[in-house]
């Protein structure tokens, strides 16, 4: 079975939307994501852009963040279109992953806020979801989620290319799940994590990236 590995990057929906903050307060403008083969070799990947609907323009401190601007995104195609083609890229008899609940969280309400019907597709997705921020939480015995990039940086992983970045993101992520199938790998990396789990410092980055 594939393992599809997952990261969302969204904009704010502006205050004076109010009604439409209450079901959800940001839409996706990226959507990054890698497959995994059977060996946990890497064999596709998929990296769409999203046109947000709320908002005219990205907000100033997302552009910074991310690198994503609001000409890249002007003449993309809307959630409700690209969703569909993500699903299709997805295919059947998968497991998917992403770093934190944020990102389902925010599928289910950014498809309730646009009305979206619930296909068999999502459903599917749904019911396979795995939060691997947790499991890794779990393997060291920390009650506090690191924040992707830590938990890449203490595992010795280096990034291809810059942290919130859709794509960037869901590949470190699938690396850190292939290195953290191996005993030997987790004994090493255990020390940095314990050491970062003992400051008081916010482990959570931002959209728990």
């Amino acid at each position: 079975m594939n393992r599809i590995f997952i990261d969302l990057e969204m904009n704010g929906i502006p205050e004076e939307q109010e009604e439409a903050r209450r079901i959800c307060s940001t839409e996706v403008i990226e959507i990054g994501a890698v497959m995994l083969d059977e060996n946990n070799r890497e064999i596709r990947s998929f990296r769409r852009f999203v046109k947000p609907v709320y908002s005219e323009e990205i907000f100033p401190v997302i552009g910074e963040l991310t690198g994503i601007t609001t000409e890249m995104v002007e003449n993309e195609k809307t959630f409700e279109k690209v969703l569909p083609d993500f699903l299709s890229w997805c295919g059947r008899d998968y497991l998917i992953y992403s770093w934190s609940p944020c990102d389902l969280w925010q599928l289910r309400h950014e498809i309730r806020l646009k009305g979206m019907h619930i296909s068999p597709g999502l459903k599917y997705m749904f019911s396979h979801w795995h939060d691997f921020q947790r499991e890794f939480s779990s393997f060291f015995n920390i009650r506090r989620g690191l924040a992707l990039e830590k938990a890449v940086a203490v595992s010795g992983i280096r990034y291809a290319g810059h942290a919130h970045d859709g794509l960037v993101d869901a590949r470190a992520t699938a690396q850190l799940w292939c290195r953290t199938r191996k005993r030997a790998a987790r004994r090493c990396i255990r020390p940095a994590v314990m050491e970062i789990a003992r400051k008081k410092e916010p482990l959570l980055g931002v959209s728990g990236d």
